[in-house]
């Protein structure tokens, strides 16, 4: 916690060290990871009246004037990413990404014991749709567990669930990293259950931007991997029946301005269903 200081020149002393350190936000603030906005608020406006630039203990002095303002720049920003507790969540995934602290207070790499346990976090975390709060339980997971391994395989499937719920995030970005973990776990020869699941999300992902072909092959791998897959058979209906009626219709191989066309008045509404149709489970 931070040591409370009224002396504006030693905050802004204290706050610079820190800075140099890499610490982060919280440190910064000198609260806790489980610190109340409140909290967090009042943390913020007691340094902001300290390290301000325009605070009188600086002027005519440039050097100490331009650290107070760096000072208050690390501090307006660590206020506005904590404070707010989606952003806070997703700062936290970032830490543990990098190697840092994770949410519940760890440090460094998990084991392959760790993270297991922060898998059996993460499936309580999904089943009450907490995806973001998943996501930092999983990140350094699937980082310690070998995509060889089965925990390894399931752990991207939950990431890619996570990663597209997490605070209604549909950037490309956060796209194509659901797609490339879900092609890690199809991209192979295990053909198990695991296989299946990961087919069968591919497959709904495929659906919903405007493939209907390559879905429909991914659906019949699924099914014949597993054919107690209720998910994947429900799909599988879906499409057969779309093309029966004639709605599923054929877009030549690599026409994509074609298939923009056709699907750009149907992508928005179709990824709004996305959530529950995709990863609701």
């Amino acid at each position: 916690m931070r040591k409370e200081t009224s002396d504006p020149i030693r905050a802004v002393q204290h706050l610079n060290e820190l800075m140099d350190s890499n610490a982060d936000h919280f440190k910064l603030l000198g609260v806790g990871r489980d610190a109340s906005t409140s909290q967090v608020r009042d943390a913020y406006f007691s340094l902001a009246k300290l390290v301000h630039p325009d605070v009188p203990a600086y002027r005519g002095q440039p050097e100490l004037q331009q650290k107070a303002g760096q000072a208050f720049k690390a501090i307006t920003e660590a206020h506005k990413t904590i404070a707010n507790p989606q952003s806070r969540r997703s700062y936290l995934a970032q830490l543990a990404l990098s190697g840092g602290p994770t949410a519940d207070g760890g440090g460094g790499e998990l084991s392959e014991d760790q993270a297991r346990v922060a898998m059996s976090r993460a499936k309580l975390l999904l089943a009450r749709r907490a995806w973001a709060e998943a996501e930092t339980q999983l990140r350094p997971a699937v980082d310690a567990l070998e995509l060889d391994t089965d925990h390894g395989r399931e752990a991207r499937i939950m990431l890619a669930r996570a990663i597209f719920n997490a605070d209604g995030d549909r950037s490309s970005t956060r796209l194509s990293e659901v797609r490339s973990l879900l092609e890690q776990v199809t991209d192979g020869e295990p053909g198990d259950d695991l296989e299946a699941q990961g087919l069968y999300h591919l497959a709904v992902y495929y659906r919903i931007q405007g493939e209907p072909r390559r879905s429909l092959r991914l659906l019949k791998r699924a099914t014949e991997l597993n054919p107690n897959h209720i998910e994947a058979q429900r799909e599988l209906r879906l499409l057969e029946r779309r093309r029966k009626s004639g709605s599923f219709e054929a877009v030549p191989a690599g026409d994509d301005t074609s298939r923009r066309k056709r699907n750009t008045s149907k992508t928005s509404a179709a990824k709004k269903s996305f959530l529950d149709k995709l990863f609701g489970r």
